[in-house]
C-alpha cells in the first residue's frame, strides 16, 4: 500500500477524466481510506478487495478515488512481493520506510501540489460520510497538505506519521530505515521496478468517464 503521495501520483496516472467541479472530490476520494491512520475510523471501514474490471463501471469521483486505493493497495503489496522488495527483512518499519522512499521516486511525476495542498487544507466534511467530526478530518487532510507542502524526505516522512496513532519508537524506526535503504543501490532498482510496472499498470486501466478535467 503506497503512502498518500504516491497515492496521487498513481491516481493522476488513470486515464479518466473529471469536470473542473467534479475533480476535487476525485483527488478527497484517493487518500481518504488512509484516515484510519488517525484512529477515528477503522480498516475495515475503509479498506476492502477491489478487482480492476470493476473501477470502470465507478461515475461517483469520489468513490473512485477511494476503490482505486483499495486496488493500488493490494497491487503494490503483490508486485513488492514478486519483486523481493521485503525478502531481506519483512519488518513493518522496513516495508513503511520503502512506501516512503517510493514517493522520492514518484513525486516529479505530478505537477499539481500546490492546488491539491490548498484543497486539501480547505477539507472539512466528506458527504460520503456525515457523521466523521469535522476537526477529524481537517486534521488528516491538513496533515496531508503539510506533507504535500515539505516533499517527499525522511523529514516529512516523520512528521506526517506523527500526526497519526504511531508510536514515537516506531517512527524513529522508519526514519532510520529510509535513510539506510537509501544507500542500497539494490533496494532503490527494486523499488524503482516497482513504480515503473504500476505507473504502467495505472495507465492501462480502462475507466468510463463521459465528463472531461
Amino acid at each position: 500500500m503506497p503512502t498518500p503521495l504516491s497515492h496521487i501520483v498513481y491516481a493522476a496516472k488513470l486515464p479518466v477524466r473529471f469536470s473542473n467541479d467534479e475533480a476535487p472530490s476525485f483527488w478527497v476520494g484517493a487518500v481518504f481510506p488512509d484516515i484510519r491512520h488517525t484512529g477515528v475510523l477503522k480498516r475495515t471501514d475503509t479498506h476492502h478487495p477491489v478487482e480492476k474490471q470493476s473501477l470502470a463501471s465507478i461515475t461517483d469521483p469520489f468513490l473512485l478515488g477511494t476503490e482505486f486505493h483499495n486496488w493500488l493497495d493490494i497491487r503494490r503489496e503483490e508486485l513488492a512481493e514478486q519483486l523481493g522488495l521485503y525478502a531481506s527483512n519483512p519488518s513493518w518499519p522496513l516495508k513503511t520506510a520503502t512506501k516512503f522512499l517510493e514517493d522520492e521516486l514518484t513525486c516529479n511525476d505530478f505537477s499539481h501540489w500546490l492546488e491539491l495542498t490548498e484543497l486539501f487544507e480547505s477539507v472539512r466534511t466528506i458527504p460520503h460520510y456525515p457523521d466523521l467530526p469535522a476537526a477529524a478530518v481537517h486534521h488528516w487532510y491538513s496533515a496531508l497538505a503539510d506533507h504535500m507542502r515539505a516533499g517527499a524526505s525522511t523529514n516529512s516522512a516523520i512528521t506526517l506519521l506523527r500526526a497519526t496513532t504511531e508510536a514515537a519508537d516506531v517512527v524513529q524506526a522508519v526514519g532510520q530505515e529510509m535513510d539506510r535503504l537509501r544507500e542500497n543501490p539494490a533496494t532503490m532498482a527494486t523499488l524503482q521496478r516497482l513504480v515503473d510496472t504500476l505507473s504502467a499498470e495505472c495507465a492501462a486501466i480502462l475507466v468510463d468517464s463521459q465528463t472531461t478535467r
